[in-house]
């Protein structure tokens, strides 16, 4: 359907945001270079299924991650080659 980051970037309301002297990267507007995770900390938002395939390739290199979650959701690899 479509009707996640591929239809429209989800800009959450969070108090403070504006404010924040970190990078804010989302995964709708991933930026094409990539981004350098090495030895920072890494706030993500969400698991939907964007959040499952970065997490793993960001803890590669981040210091430490941290997962906001509301809901867990179930998943199975799709061993799609």
């Amino acid at each position: 359907m479509a009707t996640g980051c591929l239809s429209a970037v989800n800009r959450p309301r969070i108090a403070g945001l504006d404010s924040f002297a970190g990078g804010i990267w989302r995964t709708g507007e991933w930026p094409h270079e990539g981004v350098d995770f090495r030895g920072k900390r890494v706030g993500v938002i969400g698991t939907g299924s964007s959040a499952i395939q970065s997490i793993p390739v960001i803890a590669e290199q981040a210091a430490h991650v941290y997962v906001f979650q509301r809901t867990p959701h179930y998943t199975v690899p799709a061993h799609n080659a």
